[in-house]
């Protein structure tokens, strides 16, 4: 079956790829039928019947008579795989932004006491006692309670008499930001029980050759986990007794799980030697309680 005939030799094709590599040969065909038409103009005149053609390229526009004849044209458009790239590269982007927008509105980052505390320190020109830090910290927690606004102005009274009087705002934004970490949806949170635990057990984290524990004693390598998230706690103490040999392992776990769930966790943990203690707040007292004997602590 002949699609394509040359005006010019009679020259005939069934597909437009040979009709083309005959209209692009180095010496041209010779006008034999008379038909006074140029090359260049019988190619305009094919690319003229392309464009009724109804399946357009997205890359470089080009319209083709067939959905497969495109198809086989997408493997190479330079045009379609910038158009694409751009796309996956905007569309990771997008991805990557949300992902930070997340990760700061979940996080509760308890190193800002930390950056106020060395801003007051460059406007007092002289080291914070170490007591006071504990103390402010202290009232913090005790900010559920209504001696809220007492405490305040106790620590106000403590620091004002140290604070540069044009740097006296920065006692406000203490406020601000000390309401919003240590509200009490923030509270239950790795960073906060690792703060209780560490002055429970007076020890912290300690690195490792892979990795930091969240807390090392002489005596156990413990991590502090949401209970959702308990199978991550096997792996890591594991490889952190290996590095550290301690005698126990212990799991402190908080957040709501169940109690079916939590005991089906426990029962895990126990078959591997681990220890584990189930954190969780009543009013402003945090308690901790042993999953195997049920013995329940007040650590802070």
């Amino acid at each position: 079956m002949t699609d394509y005939e040359c005006p010019r030799c009679e020259y005939k094709a069934c597909n437009i790829s040979n009709y083309k590599s005959h209209l692009n040969r180095i010496i041209e065909c010779n006008d034999t039928l008379n038909c006074k038409l140029s090359i260049q103009e019988i190619k305009n005149s094919l690319e003229k019947d392309r464009s009724e053609f109804k399946y357009p390229c997205l890359g470089c526009g080009k319209r083709f008579e067939f959905v497969s004849g495109r198809s086989q044209h997408k493997k190479n458009c330079k045009l379609l795989k910038k158009e694409y790239k751009k796309e996956i590269d905007e569309s990771i982007i997008n991805t990557i932004n949300e992902e930070i927008v997340k990760s700061i509105r979940e996080e509760v980052n308890v190193s800002i006491i930390d950056i106020i505390n060395k801003e007051i320190v460059k406007f007092i020109n002289k080291e914070i006692d170490e007591s006071i830090i504990d103390t402010i910290n202290e009232e913090i927690i005790k900010s559920m309670d209504k001696k809220i606004n007492e405490s305040t102005k106790q620590v106000k009274k403590d620091i004002a008499p140290y604070v540069i009087e044009d740097n006296v705002k920065l006692l406000v934004e203490i406020d601000a930001i000390k309401n919003k970490i240590f509200d009490k949806k923030n509270k239950k949170n790795e960073n906060f029980y690792q703060y209780i635990l560490e002055k429970y057990y007076k020890c912290g984290h300690t690195k490792y050759k892979t990795g930091v524990t969240d807390l090392t004693c002489s005596e156990f390598n413990g991590e502090i986990k949401l209970w959702i998230d308990y199978k991550y706690v096997v792996g890591q103490l594991l490889i952190a007794n290996i590095h550290m040999k301690r005698d126990k392992m212990i799991a402190f776990m908080f957040g709501e799980y169940g109690d079916k769930s939590k005991q089906n966790a426990y029962d895990d943990f126990k078959s591997i030697g681990i220890h584990v203690y189930d954190l969780y707040i009543e009013d402003t007292n945090v308690y901790m309680k042993n999953m195997e004997t049920l013995e329940v602590t007040k650590i802070y």
